[in-house]
């Protein structure tokens, strides 16, 4: 039996989308894709066409997949047990993760794409991983709302991550935090804006930090048949002196001439 990749990308659509889609369109594979409603909202208000472009071809060439709204707005453990903080109100996490679906459905219905269905979709809960024990105590009140009310809903985890560096998150915590003390009103959009000029102003934040080969290595000592990589599409985005989407470009190269297939996630259990 060939071993199985399914490579998982986080976080979009944002900087760096294009990067990934150009490599997996030159490779002819497709891969899945953990949306954040607020940062797809956020280029479909200011950057149209971009937006409309990546979306199509997420939509078109591979599986889009849901990682809530606000991404707990990098609050994790907080987010978990009394859900995320936006102008003084908690909104749960399992309310994030539905609201992200709604929000997709009008998405694709403004973009007349009323075939992709949603109800189902894969779910990955942010900065946790529903493999690892400890993660899935943090996410126990959210689990059990999700059993509850959509028992079938795939939650994913993953088996094995492209490790990078995490400078935004540190960002973006002290931007919500200078908001709640101040007491002014909370804009997320606007959280956003600054995000993007954060990552244009400093080229060297979230990226990864290790070579291809490292992961090669990782996948090797991975004893799964079916193995599930975490990667983020920022951390291959343009950098002036530096094409970090060769490194992506070399690992799937690699893997393909070691005989690896590729596939998203909805082929995990045999889905069709």
């Amino acid at each position: 039996m060939r071993k199985k990749i399914y490579l998982t990308f986080d976080d979009g659509v944002q900087e760096g989308t294009d990067e990934v889609l150009k490599v997996l369109s030159k490779n002819d594979i497709k891969a899945s894709f953990f949306l954040v409603g607020i940062n797809c909202f956020h280029m479909y208000m200011y950057e149209r066409d971009q937006f409309n472009n990546k979306f199509q071809l997420l939509i078109n060439n591979h599986l889009i997949c849901n990682h809530t709204f606000s991404h707990a707005l990098e609050f994790y453990s907080s987010y978990y047990e009394n859900g995320v903080l936006i102008n003084n109100k908690r909104i749960s996490a399992f309310r994030d993760l539905t609201f992200n679906t709604k929000f997709f459905q009008w998405l694709l219905f403004k973009m007349n794409h009323r075939k992709c269905q949603m109800d189902n979709w894969f779910f990955r809960p942010p900065g946790r991983n529903i493999l690892n024990d400890s993660d899935k105590n943090n996410l126990a009140i959210l689990l059990s709302e999700i059993y509850n009310s959509h028992p079938s809903y795939p939650i994913m985890g993953w088996d094995l991550e492209w490790n990078m560096t995490f400078e935004l998150s540190t960002f973006i915590r002290e931007e919500v935090r200078k908001n709640h003390e101040s007491k002014a009103r909370f804009n997320p959009l606007q959280i956003i804006n600054h995000t993007n000029e954060v990552l244009n102003q400093n080229v060297n934040f979230d990226r990864i930090k290790e070579k291809h080969q490292d992961v090669l290595e990782k996948i090797f000592r991975c004893p799964k048949d079916k193995i599930i990589i975490l990667l983020h599409d920022r951390a291959f985005r343009f950098h002036p002196q530096i094409d970090f989407s060769e490194e992506l470009d070399s690992l799937i190269n690699k893997l393909k001439f070691l005989g690896y297939e590729f596939e998203t996630l909805d082929k995990y259990y045999g889905q069709k």
